[in-house]
């Protein structure tokens, strides 16, 4: 950098400004920058459009319509190996506590006419959960993950 006298709008020559000049290669830096922001920017956006889209998972073989599982074809290793038993891991206080008990009393009752016993493991984080899973090989029924985990878990 150096200092020049720089004119001002009169034509008059000013001492002490100094003039920077840009080097090509601080041009071609900030201009691959700039394009890379650009880039990634676009493809945000167009993601959030929906215009750009992650492939598509397979839908498992049990899955005969959107929402609706065939429990006939569904793998001895995800049903579990005990009937009547729903294995629940969730929140700590995430379902009022009447909930089960009533939920148990309703299962009885017409039309289903079932005694269900309900086994519930309190978790207090994700990693917790997801540790439960992965590595303890632990099988829920129902179990309820924030949204980060969700991806980890398929």
């Amino acid at each position: 950098m150096s200092i020049s006298p720089v004119e001002d709008e009169g034509g008059d020559a000013v001492e002490g400004r100094a003039r920077r000049k840009l080097s090509r290669r601080d041009f071609l830096k900030w201009g691959v920058m700039a394009g890379a922001v650009a880039g990634l920017s676009s493809v945000g956006v167009a993601s959030a459009l929906g215009i750009l889209k992650a492939p598509a998972e397979p839908v498992p073989e049990w899955e005969v319509s959107p929402g609706v599982v065939d429990y006939g074809l569904v793998p001895e290793a995800l049903a579990g190996p005990t009937p009547n038993v729903l294995k629940v891991a969730q929140w700590f206080q995430y379902w009022p506590g009447k909930f089960i008990d009533d939920f148990i009393a309703y299962m009885a009752g017409p039309p289903y006419n079932l005694t269900v016993d309900v086994q519930v493991d309190i978790f207090g984080s994700n990693e917790e959960l997801f540790n439960w899973i992965t590595i303890g090989r632990k099988k829920y029924d129902v179990f309820f993950p924030s949204n980060y985990v969700v991806d980890l878990l398929k």
